[in-house]
């Protein structure tokens, strides 16, 4: 039987630590121009808008997935994003926040379990909507933390085209940039329905906002990826909205944010990658990659 539920795992270096299963499969960003040495999924074949990470990050396979592997994969009821560094935990929550820091071999060794298992994962969301990581707070409104880091323009323009295209949004709009909470990260699972409905109006938005601000001035990570920056947050806005209109259910569950130093393995691994750039090892039945100096998105 097809599977119901997969898990992207999404990633721009294909050396670094990547966990795989029969439902959490890994996708390659920005794969226009990468060799793709591991035969991961690519964004970059179909349709697609592989030559826009620079500026979409991660929404590239977003796009992928949407326009291609939907339509070959007609049984999946649930889709869901995670990261090389960032995942969910299935399982009850214990941590009572967002993202705890988990060193590599210790996440492969909980990836191992039951709680990674496909029918365990199904069991746990089926009568969900959403399956989202907890929210991370901030220490001031998401609109004042947003305008630190990144650039206003932009903001101000998507602000104009979701109040003059979707006003139906505008009240939920206003009040998310006062708020000092975000489900962050892009990280989630969706039913196939509602990611779709997702997609359709977040690539609307953003095409929109293409035109309007000239993405090319841009050249630092925090202004140069601006379109995913502005995408994690009102991708609450959407689920808020959903909330209020349909009543859909959210799962929220801890996340563990992946430390990948391979300062910590063992003596031998780390000989032998002072004498190699790469290799390819098995760590409790797990293929994964790593190389001297693993590199953050």
């Amino acid at each position: 039987m097809k599977n119901k539920l997969e898990i992207f795992i999404l990633t721009h270096d294909e050396d670094l630590i990547i966990f795989e299963s029969s439902i959490f499969r890994p996708l390659l960003t920005g794969a226009l121009n990468k060799s793709n040495k591991n035969n991961f999924l690519t964004d970059s074949t179909g349709d697609n808008i592989s030559n826009k990470n620079n500026n979409y990050a991660e929404l590239t396979a977003t796009y992928w997935i949407w326009k291609n592997y939907l339509a070959e994969n007609p049984n999946l009821e649930y889709v869901g994003f995670c990261h090389y560094r960032r995942c969910m935990d299935y399982s009850k929550n214990k941590n009572g926040y967002p993202y705890a820091k988990i060193y590599a071999p210790d996440f492969l060794k909980k990836f191992k379990s039951k709680i990674y298992n496909a029918d365990y994962i199904y069991e746990q969301i089926k009568d969900y909507d959403i399956v989202l990581p907890k929210k991370s707070y901030f220490e001031e409104g998401i609109a004042e933390q947003y305008k630190k880091y990144h650039p206003i323009e932009p903001f101000d323009a998507v602000n104009k085209i979701i109040k003059h295209d979707y006003p139906e949004y505008s009240e939920i709009l206003d009040n998310f940039w006062k708020n000092k909470n975000v489900w962050g990260c892009l990280n989630y699972v969706m039913k196939r329905e509602i990611f779709e409905e997702f997609c359709v109006w977040i690539f609307d938005i953003m095409t929109k906002l293409e035109q309007e601000c000239d993405l090319s001035k841009y050249k630092t990570y925090n202004s140069q990826k601006v379109i995913a920056f502005l995408a994690e947050r009102i991708l609450n806005v959407f689920i808020l909205y959903k909330i209020k209109k349909d009543n859909i259910k959210i799962l929220e569950r801890d996340s563990y944010f992946i430390i990948q130093e391979c300062k910590y393995f063992d003596f031998k691994v780390i000989k032998i990658l002072n004498t190699q750039d790469r290799i390819i090892i098995n760590l409790l039945g797990i293929k994964i990659s790593l190389r001297k100096k693993a590199k953050n998105v």
